[in-house]
């Protein structure tokens, strides 16, 4: 919170000055969390993160989730109206009558796909319908993105996560880029002596190569551990030097050691001195203990 106030724009009206503060600190606390999750979950992330936003100023009702979450697992084809042509399936029909009977945005919904049958089936069998517009629901509103996603969880559930990155950036806006890589120095530049850096392990990521380039710019001396059976006491030394002069640790593999990691956070939060200058950095494979 400190850090997103200093980065924070100044602005002497006061309104002002605490919508900056609030979009530095969602900025910053996004970053913070996406660098911690794999690529297939960064996505997921987003969209929550962003709806959670709409819903805290009143944009979202639960509606929206539920229809969002659930689409028309509700209901029974056999008991809503039915469906107008045979190409559209009964989980596609049903998610539409569900949008019909909880949205008010999708009122015409039934009528306009029985009005506009041709339209509603090029769009929906498109490869990317998320691309195209919808055929006309009602002249009364324009399409947002947070309806094309709704429409799209009713009929094609299959382009959902691709939609969701329009949606993301109308409501949280380029700098909420999920496709940057892990930048190291900023990693750095948040992290404390009493902070380790954890870095997990993907498929042709040289994180141990990055400590390394980081550590020479900044002219640090790096102690290294490959973690695996009989390495603990090799990393408590170095661990414990580390500490006392300042010097970084790099752990590699810690997944093949994480015992070993549980006793370190005990010993190391009941530290009362460390070099201010000490540095942990751990790297992983996926593992619950992370």
């Amino acid at each position: 919170f400190t850090q997103a106030i200093d980065r924070a724009p100044f602005d002497a009206v006061s309104s002002k000055r605490i919508a900056n503060i609030i979009d530095a600190l969602t900025l910053q606390a996004f970053q913070a969390t996406a660098r911690g999750l794999l690529e297939r979950h960064k996505p997921v992330f987003a969209l929550l993160l962003s709806m959670r936003i709409q819903q805290a100023q009143g944009m979202i009702q639960e509606e929206h989730l539920s229809c969002l979450l659930a689409g028309g697992a509700g209901l029974a084809i056999e008991t809503v109206r039915r469906k107008p042509y045979n190409w559209v399936p009964d989980g596609a029909w049903l998610g539409c009558v569900n949008l019909f009977l909880r949205m008010a945005m999708f009122k015409d919904l039934p009528d306009s796909i029985q009005r506009y049958g041709d339209q509603w089936r090029f769009w929906f069998e498109s490869d990317c319908p998320e691309t195209l517009p919808t055929p006309e629901i009602t002249t009364s509103s324009k399409m947002t993105p947070l309806g094309t996603l709704l429409l799209l969880r009713a009929m094609r559930p299959d382009r959902v996560m691709i939609a969701a990155r329009t949606y993301v950036h109308s409501v949280l806006g380029d700098r909420f880029d999920l496709s940057v890589p892990l930048n190291m120095d900023s990693a750095f530049a948040e992290s404390t002596e009493r902070t380790p850096l954890v870095c997990i392990i993907t498929p042709g990521a040289e994180l141990a190569d990055a400590v390394y380039a980081l550590a020479k710019r900044l002219k640090k001396e790096v102690l290294s551990v490959s973690m695996g059976e009989g390495q603990s006491i090799v990393a408590r030394k170095c661990i414990d030097t580390g500490i006392s002069i300042g010097n970084w640790v790099l752990l590699q593999n810690a997944h093949m050691s994480i015992p070993f990691l549980e006793q370190l956070q005990v010993s190391m939060i009941k530290l009362e001195a460390i070099e201010p200058l000490f540095r942990l950095w751990i790297t992983t494979q996926p593992h619950e203990a992370f």
